[in-house]
């Protein structure tokens, strides 16, 4: 890996952690809907950096998704559960920016944001950085 693609990782786990800051700070003021979609979205940059890691890229969440899959739960890189987080902290967050009638819970949130740390530590020990 060259160093402009280290360097753009690198980024992406700092946005990372940036997402997951805000996300905290959203949570403690009791905007839990958009504190999911911060955690969410720092999964979702953790994960990019992932797949960067493996000169993959995807063009929507669905695709990254499908790449996280194919390239880390099924060649067991990683357990399952990651699938599992990210797949269901998605959704969580489509619902809250979406839907009308949802409501997300102070339950909702902190397990996104427990999420979110999760990941990105893995993420980080998987990619040394």
């Amino acid at each position: 890996m060259d160093e402009k693609m280290r360097e753009k990782i690198s980024k992406l786990i700092e946005k990372a952690e940036r997402k997951l800051k805000a996300a905290y700070q959203l949570y403690e003021t009791e905007m839990y809907e958009d504190a999911i979609s911060r955690g969410y979205y720092a999964i979702y940059h953790a994960t990019t950096a992932l797949l960067l890691s493996k000169g993959l890229t995807a063009k929507t969440h669905s695709g990254l998704l499908a790449l996280f899959s194919q390239h880390f739960i099924k060649t067991g890189l990683l357990p399952e559960d990651y699938y599992d987080i990210i797949s269901r902290d998605k959704d969580l967050r489509e619902n809250g920016d979406y839907e009308a009638f949802y409501i997300a819970s102070l339950d909702e949130a902190k397990t996104v944001i427990e999420d979110a740390e999760k990941f990105i530590k893995k993420v980080k020990e998987i990619l040394n950085v």
